[in-house]
């Protein structure tokens, strides 16, 4: 297994990256509302690209969020990096 732990230092993008026309932060809990309305919309697109273990059905909320906090985890870790990225209209205050 490839160690990528030295790639998320050297990219600093822990607490985000805003650039022209986007921004990109760490999906967390927080995003709950938007990421379950994201791969609930998605569902089909996802199976097709991320292969058959992804649920046929729509998401619950509860389930949705232990899938972030696992991300969450994860990304703390430094096992796996997951990504919002939004229009810089959409940028929280």
């Amino acid at each position: 297994m490839t160690d990528y732990s030295d790639l998320k230092k050297n990219i600093k993008l822990q607490d985000g990256l805003k650039a022209d026309g986007f921004f990109a932060k760490p999906l967390t809990r927080e995003d709950l509302e938007s990421d379950l309305a994201g791969v609930n919309s998605s569902i089909e697109t996802i199976q097709k690209t991320r292969g058959d273990s992804w649920p046929t059905e729509q998401f619950k909320k509860y389930f949705n969020y232990l899938d972030l906090a696992s991300n969450d985890q994860e990304s703390r870790y430094d096992i796996s990096f997951a990504y919002v990225i939004n229009s810089n209209k959409e940028i929280p205050s």
